[in-house]
């Protein structure tokens, strides 16, 4: 597992009062990516669902109800508090008018089987920045986790930073030992584990892959392998269709708030508006980070000010 990862550093910015008197606007609806913390623009907390400080992760952040956004362990030492990071935006993949791009549609978050064995499968994953081109409006997401969008909230248009592609369709070999049965696609390499919590259980348990940067009208592709039993014929038959009639078998709508539910199942994303299967119309999703001041956030108070997230190279 690789564990390189650009790290951040923490700038303290202006408290909320002195932004609204400078005239801080809200950018307009997007593709879209959309800010995925507890902020006054319409993110309702269910929960708990977020981290906190366990025996499996005794450093982990304590984010109890996930104001920060999407929690990622980066493969470092666990009892080591920078191994631990988040990502405040979600960006998705809708169709044209209903909160995507003309030219993208729901093609801006793709997968396409490229290789396929008796018991392994190589999926070419491809993310396109679209998020200047956007019309329409979006439908709001929920998740297994009881958070909701109360209300619309503006969306972001821009550089995407440190891209992350969570696959919610498979789990990592390690998690495999304690499940009382195998899960029917897993990975051997990532590059890190994202937060997952239901009201039950959670920990940093979902497939992780980085896709750095991302400008606005460019795409960044990868080739990420799978394994799975080599006797589930279902699975194998769905694979080699998917491989001979080169189906798009990557989705994330809006109606799927941050990793709505795990495992998912694999689909065709045949463009349909929000195809369920998958349950939330969503088998993998995709997080960034966003320069300030699009990046502040209010963690708790909004009296303690705003905090911003600087992106810087190591």
């Amino acid at each position: 597992m690789k564990t390189k990862i650009s790290k951040y550093k923490v700038y303290s910015v202006l408290v909320l009062t002195m932004i609204l008197m400078s005239g801080f606007s809200l950018p307009a609806f997007a593709a879209p990516s959309l800010d995925i913390r507890h902020t006054p623009f319409g993110l309702v907390e269910g929960g708990p669902n977020g981290p906190i400080p366990g025996n499996m992760f005794p450093a982990a952040p304590e984010d109890k109800y996930s104001e920060a956004g999407q929690w990622f362990w980066n493969g470092g030492d666990v009892e080591d508090s920078t191994s631990y990071e988040y990502r405040t935006h979600e960006f998705y993949d809708n169709q044209y008018k209903y909160g995507g791009s003309k030219k993208w549609n729901t093609k801006a978050i793709e997968g396409y089987v490229l290789e396929l064995g008796e018991g392994s499968f190589v999926v070419g994953a491809s993310i396109t920045n679209d998020t200047p081109k956007w019309e329409g409006e979006y439908d709001k997401g929920e998740n297994s986790h009881r958070e909701y969008w109360g209300e619309y909230i503006p969306a972001y248009e821009g550089p995407m930073y440190d891209v992350k592609l969570t696959t919610e369709f498979a789990k990592p070999i390690m998690l495999t030992s304690i499940e009382p049965h195998s899960p029917r696609i897993w990975v051997k390499e990532y590059d890190q584990l994202a937060w997952y919590c239901n009201p039950k259980t959670g920990t940093f348990q979902v497939p992780t892959y980085d896709f750095e940067d991302i400008k606005p009208g460019e795409t960044a592709t990868r080739k990420i392998e799978f394994f799975f039993s080599s006797d589930d014929e279902e699975l194998y038959k769905f694979l080699e269709e998917a491989l001979f009639e080169k189906s798009d078998i990557f989705l994330n709508r809006t109606t799927s708030l941050k990793i709505s539910n795990f495992i998912e199942k694999l689909g065709v994303d045949d463009g349909a508006l929000y195809p369920v299967p998958p349950e939330l119309s969503s088998n993998v999703s995709v997080f960034h980070a966003v320069p300030v001041p699009a990046a502040l956030w209010l963690f708790g108070s909004g009296l303690l000010g705003l905090i911003g997230i600087r992106r810087r190279k190591v």
